[in-house]
């Protein structure tokens, strides 16, 4: 097993540029992007994944609307599979045995995974999180993270200050709470978003979070990590055997793995935000969580 070290020297946050991305993508990349791709690569190559799945050649549509949905194709969502080019897991500590339960740790290597990469300017990377009953496959802590060519919506899309460092993402099916980089620090961020997870998981309250860099909340220009928390009612496995995807975090941010291929072509955005609102919680109990979160956040140092 190859171990490479990083430090905040290696940590990147740019402006978004006019650029496309498209020429000198390899002088692009940084440091991080190119061991994990080679690493990677070079595991598809000598067959340890159960495909073979080359980098843009998924099947992919643009749902025309106001969210942008990035549909793809014929994808085997389990572990063992990649769901995307690059598609890894986090695991902060194989050897600790530890549950599905979000701890400060593996919230701040999360962020510092995010800021390794160079994300924007080839391809978007992203980092996210299912909770037990919010289709989190095995109860061992680990995150996933993967690249993706086309831009999610929540990437720029508007917030709603509710107070401190605490937003509230209400333009998707799913109402969330969100949280920027911008402003704050590292291990500040990761106690502040432990702190609000924690409260879910103590309320037995299903969970799925996304990171990725995007545009601080209330401009369009200058970048952070932004940071969705969506609470969801619990779900089974089996509950979403029909539909044409799940709503783990990668769905609930706009990207959507394709279980069924027969339902591909006939996906409205309409479709779309009925099947993810289904795992919304009742509007009174997100009422009531959203207060408890609001008063955790006033106290956040």
């Amino acid at each position: 097993m190859s171990v490479h070290k990083f430090s905040e020297d290696d940590w990147n946050l740019q402006t978004i540029s006019d650029t496309d991305g498209q020429t000198n993508r390899q002088a692009e990349l940084s440091k991080f992007d190119r061991k994990l791709t080679s690493g990677w690569e070079k595991a598809m190559s000598q067959g340890h994944f159960k495909f073979q799945l080359e980098k843009g050649k998924l099947q992919t549509k643009i749902i025309p609307g106001k969210k942008k949905y990035v549909v793809q194709k014929d994808l085997i969502i389990i572990n063992v599979s990649p769901m995307e080019y690059g598609h890894v897991l986090i695991v902060p500590d194989v050897y600790s045995l530890e549950p599905q339960v979000l701890t400060v740790k593996s919230l701040e290597l999360a962020l510092e995974t995010i800021l390794l990469s160079n994300h924007r300017s080839v391809r978007g990377f992203h980092v996210g999180f299912n909770s037990l009953c919010a289709f989190a496959s095995v109860n061992h802590l680990h995150l996933h993270a993967y690249y993706l060519e086309h831009e999610l919506f929540v990437e720029t899309c508007p917030v709603q200050h509710l107070c401190g460092d605490l937003y509230e993402l209400d333009e998707m099916p799913v109402k969330g709470f969100a949280f920027q980089l911008h402003g704050s620090t590292v291990q500040k961020l990761a106690r502040t978003l432990h702190k609000v997870t924690s409260c879910l998981h103590d309320q037995e309250i299903a969970h799925n979070l996304h990171l990725s860099q995007g545009t601080v909340f209330g401009t369009d220009k200058t970048e952070t990590i932004r940071i969705f928390l969506w609470p969801e009612r619990k779900l089974l496995v089996r509950e979403n055997d029909l539909a044409a995807f799940n709503a783990a975090f990668v769905e609930l941010a706009g990207h959507l793995p394709i279980k069924v291929a027969e339902l591909f072509d006939g996906l409205t955005e309409e479709s779309i935000n009925e099947t993810i609102r289904s795992a919304a919680l009742e509007d009174g109990e997100y009422g009531a969580l959203k207060a408890t979160v609001m008063e955790l956040c006033r106290t956040c140092h």
